[in-house]
């Protein structure tokens, strides 16, 4: 499946949007719920319609192509656990999403991918926030759920970066920090650093070679501790990132 995010890196985002609808929606009654269960609907044919697009891509096993792409970055099964309605729900907006592309296709003749980038910019540039204000409160309900769930499975299984991800990560330090130089795999004080950004510094959560991260603060630098599981999601990896920053330089005017 990875092959398809390389084709079009539209399709990290709108999976990515997809769950956070689905989420959404799953906390929502009402008219509210059933708006983003439409917004949740529209991503799911402009994924679907893309991937119809791929020349290589057999029409016939586009429903299960997409649920499988949608179900790899999922997160815990026990943090959908929680939420009794995520399944029913996101099946029921990739069918209407599905149904959706069908009609058009039979309707119209096949869209050139080329076409569905007028919505990119919409799309990358609007904060999650701004979209949905309640999001915020949800993230803070499934967020430490996530963290809980990580810890464990971090116990079990060796955190190993994906290619695909280092190269999000990266996207993502470069809008973030668009003037700075960005330093890779430094050491400082002694201790192996994913990434350094001025006096920020990016460690990985790694159980055989953890980041003192308390030392590193101490002596003057912001410390922001990822692992693979942030790197599924840029954005809100970006919104962590500008956080943190903000924390840190609210401490060090004090």
């Amino acid at each position: 499946m990875e092959a398809y995010y390389h084709n079009d890196p539209r399709i990290g985002e709108w999976v990515e949007k997809i769950i956070e609808e689905i989420f959404t929606t799953c906390l929502l009654t009402g008219v509210d719920s059933e708006a983003e269960f439409q917004k949740g609907c529209e991503f799911v044919t402009k994924l679907a319609s893309l991937l119809q697009d791929f020349s290589t891509f057999p029409s016939e096993y586009l429903a299960d192509v997409l649920k499988q792409i949608i179900e790899q970055q999922l997160p815990d099964s026990r943090v959908i656990g929680n939420f009794p309605s995520f399944k029913d729900i996101m099946n029921k907006m990739l069918q209407e999403g599905m149904l959706k592309v069908m009609d058009t296709s039979k309707s119209f003749p096949t869209v050139p991918t080329n076409n569905l980038k007028f919505d990119i910019a919409e799309i990358e540039n609007v904060e999650i926030e701004d979209c949905i204000p309640a999001l915020g409160a949800i993230y803070n309900q499934i967020l430490p759920i996530e963290q809980q769930t990580i810890i464990e499975e971090m116990e079990i299984n060796p955190n190993i970066l994906i290619p695909n991800y280092i190269d999000r990560l990266k996207t993502v330090l470069n809008y973030v920090f668009v003037d700075a130089v960005i330093m890779w795999d430094v050491t400082i004080s002694g201790q192996k650093v994913f990434a350094q950004v001025e006096d920020i510094l990016f460690c990985r959560s790694d159980s055989m070679c953890p980041c003192e991260a308390e030392k590193l603060q101490q002596e003057g630098w912001i410390v922001l501790t990822i692992n693979d599981e942030d790197l599924y999601y840029p954005r809100r990896l970006e919104r962590y990132i500008k956080n943190t920053i903000r924390q840190g330089k609210n401490t060090k005017r004090r």
